[in-house]
């Protein structure tokens, strides 16, 4: 007790003097210096309010705007409430003004939720519990109800029974009138008894929904949100408009369209819309909106073609017929040796490698093998321990310690690594130029299709004979598409930008909401097309000449014609063709009927080692409307692969014949209320048996 005396005596003391030597002047100097760092360094915490989205197929872009008040010197502004999935390395902000953006950062937040209503929970927890006791008095009630309709059943079996020696025998009439009475009372108990299974499942079906509402107020008392950090520069105190622009992934949208055609004198009308998602954790209100086809997140460092190298396979490998059947022995040894198999493979891409080397390595013995066109390799070794290197150019050795086991087989698949210092750069150029949009420039190059060294490497390499050394030659359909791998057939995407001309509000949580974005009348040719083979009727298409120019990107389009809605179809902007065919549904006017030719007998005849059959068919196109039609009728004969079998084409009817795919093209002109009929017969030569 003491020291503590002595020790506020201390501090007493020492404050007292210095008070006596700090002037009052100093100490409101002191003073005002703290209080204005504290101003300095404080965080300013601003609302924002977004303006402007555009939004990716994946993804979307925000820009939200402040107002924030500027004081002369550095300034800590934070905007809240932000996406939790703002992507850091995308956030660019823009200033008007003379103020300086020193740095610019993301962050998560959590506060205690300000909206959070004891109250309410309190309400909601009383409702609950009033309900509880109401479905209590309920099973109240069926006990009792139950134990009632025990009694009545129990009571009616002892009617007309004697019991010690009395006679409690009814006469007729009371026994009618208990007999009504048990009737009518079991009935209502039963009734009572649903009524009280619908008012418990109500009150349950309540209880459930008040429950859930609890369960989402007491969820969390916090909030998590993101927020971006500005560190800002000021000359003088001012106000400044500040723009944070940024990246998030929780947005997309899909195209959707309906395509409506009037007759087949007017172009298409084409609507275009938009089934936007915005999942971000942020209401977009009344925000000028646009659509974009680009890949925000999509990886952008360009390909480097490698080079790919052909090799002779060796004789151990699996297209030697000796090495094959060795290499699955059961027993995985043959003449006292054992077999270490696999495969090779590149680690990167997993396409098989072609040529490469397998050694193994035992006291300065090897024994060794090169993978087939497959990558497959079998190497046959004595039993023991080796050291296994697998080389290829171009690749990093992979070194294995394998142990080879009697009466065992040892497999191992082996993927290579690049070796990114020895490969060469490849580039592939192609004729001509291609075009850019949303400021991506312009590119050309020249050679078709050709491979051309980086200048600033040495290296260089060739491709090798298909013929192994024994002479054997590779499957042609595998030579053939491994040698396509060196194709550049890839196109470059154009990105497009849509504007939706009216202010948009999309809030958060809402998935396809529609929007519609542009409208617009395509140039359309039309033309009746039936394949009677398949189907007997006639649709009309609809033929879009380089659609490109529509800026159009792909998606699911409904279909209607004479306002009669026809059904959907998929608009494919990916695929090479500069024609885009829109089908119109089935025309009920024209009608199609494809029959085998009665004057003609199918009948096989037989000559020496072969038999010939003839097959004709005819196609009759009847035009129940009031003008003529033009119409393009398809059908097919068989194509034969083999020599042994001959087709021939013996009538056709001024078709166009594709000896390829066998097919037979008519356009055909049908007079209104008219028919028109069409012919045509081949032969099919096979051997008899």
């Amino acid at each position: 007790m003491e020291n503590y005396n002595f020790c506020i005596i201390d501090v007493r003391f020492i404050f007292y003097n210095i008070k006596k030597i700090i002037t009052m002047k100093k100490l409101i100097t002191f003073i005002f210096t703290i209080a204005l760092l504290s101003t300095i360094y404080a965080e300013n915490k601003v609302p924002s309010k977004v303006k402007e989205v555009t939004v990716y197929q994946n993804g979307a872009k925000l820009n939200s705007v402040a107002d924030v008040r500027l004081n002369a010197g550095t300034n800590d502004i934070v905007f809240e409430k932000m996406p939790l999935d703002v992507n850091a390395q995308s956030i660019q902000v823009k200033i008007k003004g003379s103020a300086k953006l020193l740095s610019a950062s993301f962050r998560t937040f959590s506060s205690e939720n300000s909206k959070f209503d004891n109250s309410q929970s309190q309400i909601l927890t009383d409702s609950i519990n009033y309900l509880t006791d109401a479905i209590s008095r309920i099973n109240v009630e069926y006990r009792v109800l139950n134990q009632e309709e025990q009694l009545l059943l129990e009571n009616q079996k002892k009617v007309g029974t004697t019991q010690n020696n009395a006679n409690t025998s009814l006469n007729l009439t009371d026994f009618k009138e208990l007999q009504n009475f048990c009737k009518i009372r079991l009935s209502e108990i039963k009734n009572r008894h649903l009524d009280l299974t619908f008012q418990q499942r109500k009150i349950q079906n309540m209880q459930n929904i008040l429950r859930q509402k609890l369960q989402k107020l007491n969820l969390s008392e916090t909030q998590t949100t993101g927020e971006i950090v500005l560190q800002i520069n000021s000359a003088v105190a001012q106000t400044c408009e500040i723009t944070c622009i940024y990246l998030i992934s929780n947005a997309s949208w899909t195209s959707l369209y309906d395509i409506r055609a009037e007759n087949t004198e007017k172009p298409l009308n084409l609507v275009s819309k938009a089934a936007i998602q915005n999942n971000s954790g942020m209401d977009w209100k009344n925000v000028k909106l646009h659509l974009s086809n680009a890949l925000p997140f999509a990886n952008n460092n360009r390909p480097i073609l490698n080079p790919k190298y052909i090799d002779f396979a060796n004789s151990y490998s699996y297209n030697d017929k000796k090495a094959e059947d060795v290499s699955y022995l059961s027993a995985g040894q043959t003449n006292g040796n054992c077999i270490f198999r696999g495969k090779i493979t590149d680690g990167k891409n997993g396409e098989d490698i072609i040529g490469a080397s397998i050694v193994l390595y035992q006291n300065g013995t090897q024994y060794g093998a090169s993978t087939d066109i497959d990558g497959n390799f079998s190497v046959s070794a004595p039993n023991g321990n080796y050291e296994a290197i697998v080389s290829y150019v171009g690749y990093e050795n992979e070194k294995r310690n394998i142990n080879l086991l009697v009466g065992q087989q040892a497999v191992a698949n082996i993927l290579l690594q690049e070796n990114s210092q020895v490969l060469s750069e490849v580039v592939v150029t192609a004729v001509g130029s291609q075009k850019r949009r949303n400021g991506a420039g312009n590119g050309s190059g020249s050679g078709s299709g050709s491979i051309s060294k980086d200048m600033s490497s040495n290296s260089t390499y060739t491709t090798a004979s298909a013929i192994n050394p024994q002479g054997k030659t590779y499957e042609d359909g595998k030579l053939k598409a491994l040698l396509s791998d060196m194709e550049n057939t890839g196109n470059e995407l154009l990105s497009e930008v849509f504007d939706v001309e009216e202010t948009a509000t999309v809030l958060n949580n809402t998935t396809g909401q529609i929007l519609e974005y542009a409208t617009q009348q395509l140039a359309a040719t039309y033309q009746f097309q039936t394949v009677p083979k398949l189907d007997p009727s006639v649709f009309l298409l609809a033929q879009i000449v380089n659609y490109g120019k529509y800026n159009l990107v792909s998606g699911t389009a409904n279909i209607f014609y004479k306002d009669t809605y026809i059904g959907q179809s998929f608009i494919d902007t990916k695929n090479t063709n500069d024609t885009l065919f829109v089908s119109l549904g089935r025309d009920e006017d024209i009608s199609v009927k494809r029959l085998k030719a009665n004057d003609l007998k199918s009948e096989t005849k037989f000559f020496g080692d072969t038999k010939r059959e003839r097959l004709a068919f005819d196609i009759t196109v009847k035009n129940n409307k009031n003008t003529p039609i033009e119409i393009e009728v398809l059908d097919q004969i068989p194509v034969s692969r083999q020599k042994e079998i001959v087709i021939t084409l013996d009538e056709k009817d001024n078709a166009t014949y594709d000896e390829t795919y066998g097919k037979l093209t008519w356009k055909i002109s049908v007079p209104e209320h008219k028919s028109k009929n069409i012919r045509f017969a081949f032969n099919v030569k096979s051997p008899k048996k």
